[in-house]
């Protein structure tokens, strides 16, 4: 069940970028405060956020796998909230059953938990090309006499429908720079150059020797975003891309990323091999090869845009006889292997 949850995530960069970006708290935290109505929003300050179990049985069984779910309460009260969100980066007309299979699913936990049963504010997020034209509400969904409404379930979800969104004025609001980040990044993921302008206006006040500051990991992910959603084949035109818009210590953000994550690759590589012939010695070497392989990649790489063989021995956790090494071997000079 999770290596298809992660493949699917994999598959669909704007699902791998609204989950990973909502469970950085400044984000989330950020998105409530935005969006939530001003009504609810006073049972969320100073509240705890906790992320809960994102799968769960159905009343009749069968399983839900949600987008987000949080729970809100505050220390001085027993009063809690869960907070379903739902994504959609298209016009889904089953989004409002969706949601409702949801609600219902987290009531049937609480029930099976022993657990006072909460209530559940629903948030359908949604940043399609267009507008959203279908229904906003549950009884909308239905052509029915209006006498039989008081019978019948309603409710309308919290709609974020960025297409709706004024820049100026979505960007404006955001009461942080991550979550800025985050709503222009999602608001224009089919169109470049809105996006570059959107994000360069964010960053705009950036000064020489000035640091940002943003959480990395999520300056990562809006990059690896960026680079995914408009398909740069080209190594360098992305790094000229990233840096005209974030800046060069951004480029070194990612880079670090993609390295972190890159070495990780050739870790599993490694062990899968290892399994496979069953040999613990395999398993070893399949590490070693796939951490060489990629640190020599990515030192080339470096070296190729200016960067000392120190610079780059210490990014790569590496000595810089090593890495001068590596400056032979692409020279054509053939040095003893290093492990």
């Amino acid at each position: 069940m999770e290596k298809r949850r992660k493949a699917s995530m994999a598959s669909h960069p704007h699902d791998r970028m609204f989950k990973k970006s909502l469970q950085n708290p400044a984000v989330l935290e950020g998105i409530l405060k935005q969006f939530v109505p001003v009504e609810i929003l006073p049972y969320l300050d100073n509240a705890t956020l906790r992320f809960c179990d994102r799968e769960s049985e159905g009343i009749r069984g069968g399983r839900k796998n949600f987008d987000l779910v949080v729970e809100a309460a505050r220390e001085e009260s027993t009063f809690r909230i869960q907070i379903v969100v739902e994504h959609k980066s298209w016009k889904d007309p089953g989004s409002l059953f969706q949601i409702l299979e949801y609600k219902t699913a987290l009531w049937a936990r609480q029930r099976r938990d022993k657990k006072d049963l909460t209530p559940i504010l629903p948030i359908l997020f949604y940043h399609g090309t267009n507008p959203w034209k279908g229904e906003r509400s549950f009884q909308g969904v239905f052509q029915f006499p209006a006498e039989f409404r008081s019978v019948c379930a309603d409710f309308s979800p919290v709609f974020v429908d960025l297409a709706l969104e004024e820049e100026k004025a979505l960007l404006d609001r955001a009461p942080n720079l991550e979550t800025a980040l985050v709503l222009a990044a999602l608001k224009y993921s089919r169109h470049r150059k809105k996006m570059e302008e959107a994000i360069r206006t964010l960053f705009e006040d950036r000064t020489p020797g000035k640091t940002i500051l943003i959480d990395p990991v999520l300056l990562g992910d809006v990059i690896e975003y960026y680079a995914s959603v408009f398909g740069f084949n080209d190594p360098d035109e992305l790094e000229g891309a990233i840096e005209s818009i974030f800046g060069r210590e951004a480029v070194m953000t990612a880079v670090d990323k993609i390295r972190r994550e890159e070495r990780e690759k050739g870790v599993i590589q490694g062990i899968e091999k290892g399994i496979e012939k069953g040999i613990e010695q395999g398993i070893e070497r399949g590490i070693a090869k796939g951490r060489v392989e990629r640190d020599i990649a990515l030192a080339t790489k470096l070296l190729s845009r200016g960067q000392s063989p120190e610079e780059v021995a210490a990014l790569l956790d590496r000595d810089s006889d090593w890495v001068r090494k590596v400056v032979q071997t692409s020279q054509g000079i053939s040095p003893a292997s290093s492990p």
